[in-house]
């Protein structure tokens, strides 16, 4: 039962929003702000964070709420493709070190052995630093690429999709004339 009423509440909302007449810049722009704070480690502030950024640049706040959605869903696949996007940046990036530095590495302090801890240390912070990176970087080209798919795809195909949606409504209603606003 409460499936249904997910499946009807989600129809209903998408019927709003191919509805709405505003043109498709503030409608991808809505789409790409939403999608935007999803790309970060914000457990639950990202509707939040994506409400303001909408209110803020003027986009449309019922596409921005589909890509919260969405992006709440991927918030895993999205986690895993910033560190994995993060590391190959960084990897690619990195020069080789100094051999005088290398030289004065190889031979550690007899006394001292922290060894271990500083190499542990520094894998976490550069685990840190690759998340950082893939997520800056994720986040501009995700928000860059979703605006231009959003807009393309609203200027194609909603027409197309709200043809098919009111032929769908004449189907459902037998015959019977239904007037627009109900």
């Amino acid at each position: 039962m409460k499936l249904a009423a997910l499946k009807r509440g989600l129809v209903y909302q998408t019927l709003r929003l191919l509805r709405q007449r505003q043109g498709s810049h503030r409608v991808a722009l809505g789409f790409a702000l939403g999608f935007l704070p999803c790309w970060f480690p914000t457990f639950g502030v990202d509707v939040l964070l994506a409400l303001a950024l909408l209110r803020l640049c003027r986009g449309n706040m019922a596409a921005g709420m589909f890509a919260v959605l969405f992006g709440t869903l991927l918030w895993p696949i999205l986690f895993y493709v910033n560190y994995a996007v993060g590391h190959a940046v960084r990897r690619g990036l990195r020069q080789p070190a100094d051999p005088e530095v290398r030289d004065i590495l190889a031979d550690p302090a007899e006394e001292l052995r922290y060894d271990d801890a500083v190499e542990s240390l520094g894998e976490l912070g550069g685990a840190g630093l690759d998340f950082l990176t893939g997520a800056l970087l994720n986040s501009v080209l995700g928000a860059l690429l979703l605006y231009l798919l959003f807009r393309l795809l609203w200027t194609r195909c909603r027409a197309p999709l709200l043809h098919r949606a009111r032929a769908w409504r004449a189907r459902s209603a037998g015959g019977k004339r239904i007037s627009p606003s109900s």
